[in-house]
């Protein structure tokens, strides 16, 4: 005997059942999936539901974003907007895009982003899931960031070895040379003529003494013991104290009067502010001023010292940006190149970091940060 052919009435109920099941399984899947989900409504874009994983994410509630669209909330920065739009345009659907997204706080996430149609009940929505790797970007970010830092050490180890001890035996020529200056300036510098030869003389064996200085000062490693900042910083501004009133410059200080000791090297670290205020000095125009402020900030957790010096020159070009610490790069006519490669060179022998900028309202600005002990 046949079983009995269902009626239309049974099989629209067992399909409606059937859909009723797919439905919760598809909720139960989305709230409990481990990465941030939002379902939106076709074709206006409002969000009709998001799920636990998006909350903890963005740092909004359900209730925050039911209704609203990711424009109104500002989800997603124009570019990585308009990179998900491209891709939606071309392929119907967004695969693995990595893009920069914006929580509720304004804190930058960097997240996979998958975005495709989906039919619920008949109608289209837009299932958009969000994979946070934004710590495992800065992971990856810090672990080439120490990888270069070990490579340039070791290079900056073996060219400081190497530059050491060619400045040693270029040291012994120049006295000698300078000795003879001193010997023929004592005997013929009242004839017609001579002085003008001796001072260009003078100033050569001056430019390369100051080159084997800074040369013996890149090779040799510092000593560390805990000290304060602002003996260091008083003593740097006074050693350029003359070359500021030839030029017309003030130099100002502004250091936090609770900053914390730095583990030091005195003598090395007064280098690295001399040095700065020399650029900055020598980049500025007569009646500016030159700014070295100092203050106690906190970087991840650790208690740093950030010091910045400011001027009003005209800053650094910005295809020289990437270049301004290396060894012998310099744009100054008569310059070694070798100002900031030591300053670098100090602060990361310190444990510290040196960055480079230009101020919005014109200048250079130049950022040590040290860690304090």
């Amino acid at each position: 005997m046949k079983a009995p052919v269902p009626t239309g009435d049974a099989e629209r109920q067992r399909a409606e059942e059937k859909l009723r099941e797919s439905e919760r399984k598809f909720s139960i899947l989305f709230e409990k999936a481990p990465f941030a989900a939002a379902l939106s409504r076709l074709p206006e874009g409002v969000i009709v539901d998001v799920n636990e994983a998006f909350e903890r994410m963005y740092g909004y509630f359900r209730q925050e974003v039911i209704g609203r669209t990711s424009l109104e909330l500002d989800l997603y920065p124009t570019a990585a907007r308009e990179v998900m739009i491209a891709e939606f345009q071309a392929r119907g659907c967004v695969r693995q895009v990595e893009l920069s997204l914006r929580a509720k706080s304004g804190e930058a996430r960097v997240a996979l982003v998958n975005s495709d149609l989906v039919d619920i009940g008949g109608r289209k929505y837009i299932l958009t899931t969000s994979q946070d790797v934004t710590a495992a970007r800065r992971a990856e970010a810090e672990r080439e960031r120490l990888q270069e830092s070990l490579r340039r050490s070791e290079v900056m180890a073996a060219i400081g070895a190497l530059v050491a001890g060619i400045a040693h035996e270029v040291r012994n020529p120049l006295f000698g040379i300078a000795a003879t200056l001193d010997a023929f300036e004592a005997r013929f510098a009242t004839q017609e003529g001579c002085r003008q030869y001796l001072r260009v003389l003078r100033g050569e064996v001056d430019r390369l003494n100051q080159l084997m200085r800074d040369l013996l000062a890149y090779g040799k490693p510092p000593a560390l013991a805990p000290g304060p900042l602002a003996p260091v910083v008083a003593a740097a501004v006074g050693h350029c104290g003359a070359l500021a009133r030839d030029a017309g410059v003030q130099i100002t200080t502004r250091l936090s009067a609770s900053l914390p000791p730095i583990a030091m090297d005195g003598k090395r670290l007064q280098q690295v502010f001399q040095n700065l205020l020399q650029n900055a000095i020598e980049h500025s125009p007569r009646g500016a001023a030159v700014a070295l402020e100092a203050e106690q900030v906190s970087e991840n957790g650790t208690s740093c010292v950030q010091c910045t010096v400011e001027d009003s020159g005209p800053g650094f070009s910005p295809e020289d940006l990437p270049r301004v610490f290396e060894p012998f790069f310099s744009r100054r006519k008569g310059g070694t190149g070798l100002g900031l490669a030591i300053v670098r060179h100090i602060v990361e022998a310190h444990g510290g970091t040196v960055w480079v900028a230009n101020r919005p309202e014109g200048g250079a600005v130049v950022t040590v940060r040290l860690p304090a002990k």
